[in-house]
């Protein structure tokens, strides 16, 4: 190792590379080449490691999932190379997440001092260090070695930190470094401070357009953070997802974000199996729709709140959860949530683990929940609350829990139109929880002031 190697060097390269955090795991014995380096006896990992997308090794219940990630190494000498092989590989029957493949193809990586333990080999104590840039999704790894002047300083930097899965966080540490959490309360006090705003929307060039339909608040709220409505699976604003709820008032905020209130769009993912595919959107509509209840004319919604192992009486659906174990907290990688209709052999619709796993793993490691107000005289507007809740830490079996608890349900707003001319059809697959209901779902929530 390079005695001259300090920390600040370290992180000097971090910063030149574009990190924006940096995470840091000491390592086990038993972390090696031969037995991966392990990540957590969750799936947490996936919600702080950039990744790509999530491939399923094969079909029984049993089965893996592996995700890609674009990682290199720098050695004592400065120098950076790819490991083009490196991965996660999720493990459902334990379940727990592990690394794989990261030395593979780089000529920086430490593959000395990765070796398993032999008759000639003792393991070192050894200290990981990840430098992640979240815009590219790039991971660029250290690995320090015990008596060396780096490893002491990456244990004095430790001291009073608080683990968080199974990495520290010491982000604070880069040079010139902007705490996104801080950045964003600050931009978020500046629109609170705003007072009513007006309804609006960016469109894919960035430009202000007016919104006037009834989920306007998210779209004007990211339009004051510059965020133009996407599908991506990615947080929204500096790591963090931002979702924008309504309350029936703003004031004793901190006491009200406790109470149940109103219901919290988590994701939106469209079903992929069965009689909603088969039958096309306005078929499935026709068999398990209704007619409107309030009276609007030639109009059949499919609605209502899908609790799990309960049937909604307008359509005789009823959402049903398999391949998951609520007391171990153990899942299969075939496993599905179904909408079925009691006695019938066909679902109406599928949503496969793996498909929600995808969307879960990234847009809510780190979310804000911001309350709203709204106004439609004279014309549409939006004022947003001076306190906030931050929920930090999730996986995807904390989502599978409250589903079979009935914390979290299913709860879609498809309608089909015009039904004696050119049928019109609005399609929105949503799975939602109580804003009272949220911190079941995080490691932590904190309501925090803007004042």
């Amino acid at each position: 190792m390079n005695p001259r190697l300090t920390l600040t060097d370290i992180f000097s390269v971090f910063g030149s590379l574009g990190c924006t955090a940096v995470l840091c795991k000491p390592l086990a014995e038993n972390d090696n080449s031969k037995n991966q380096v392990y990540l957590g006896p969750d799936f947490a990992a996936l919600n702080v490691l950039p990744h790509g997308e999530l491939t399923q090794e094969g079909n029984s219940p049993s089965a893996n999932f592996k995700a890609s990630l674009d990682w290199s190494w720098i050695n004592d000498e400065l120098k950076l190379s790819r490991a083009p092989g490196a991965q996660l590989i999720l493990y459902p029957q334990y379940p727990e997440v592990r690394l794989s493949g990261f030395l593979r193809g780089s000529e920086t990586a430490p593959s000395a001092l990765m070796r398993p333990r032999s008759n000639d080999y003792e393991v070192p104590q050894r200290i990981l260090l990840l430098g992640i840039n979240s815009a590219t999704g790039r991971i660029i790894g250290f690995l320090s070695v015990a008596k060396t002047e780096i490893f002491e300083e990456i244990g004095k930097a430790l001291k009073g930190r608080v683990l968080q899965g199974v990495f520290y966080d010491l982000t604070l540490l880069l040079p010139a470094h902007r705490d996104p959490r801080a950045a964003l309360l600050q931009t978020l006090k500046e629109i609170a401070l705003r007072g009513w705003i007006r309804s609006k929307r960016l469109d894919r060039d960035h430009n202000i357009v007016p919104c006037e339909s009834p989920n306007c608040g998210g779209y004007t709220l990211e339009a004051e953070l510059g965020i133009t409505p996407n599908s991506r699976s990615e947080p929204d604003y500096l790591g963090w997802e931002v979702k924008q709820h309504r309350v029936e008032s703003l004031e004793d905020l901190p006491r009200r974000l406790k109470l149940k209130g109103s219901p919290i769009t988590l994701m939106t993912p469209e079903p992929k199996a069965v009689l909603y595919i088969e039958l096309g959107v306005e078929g499935f509509i026709k068999k398990f729709g209704y007619q409107d209840r309030v009276g609007r004319l030639d109009r059949l919604n499919f609605g209502g709140k899908y609790v799990c192992e309960t049937v909604y009486p307008l359509t005789g659906l009823m959402l049903t959860l398999e391949g998951f174990d609520v007391v171990s907290g153990k899942m299969k990688a075939d496993g599905r949530i179904k909408l079925v209709k009691p006695g019938e052999s066909d679902a109406a619709a599928i949503w496969t683990f793996a498909d929600l796993l995808k969307h879960w793993s990234r847009k809510h490691a780190k979310a804000v929940y911001v309350p709203s107000l709204s106004e439609k005289i004279p014309q549409l507007v939006y004022r947003f609350g001076s306190f906030v809740r931050l929920g930090e830490g999730t996986d995807f079996i904390r989502f599978l829990k409250a589903l079979a608890e009935g914390t979290v349900y299913y709860d879609p707003g498809i309608k089909l139109e015009n039904l004696g001319g050119q049928p019109r059809i609005k399609r929105r697959s949503q799975f939602r929880i109580i804003s009272g209901d949220l911190p079941r779902l995080y490691d932590s929530m904190s309501v925090e002031s803007l004042a």
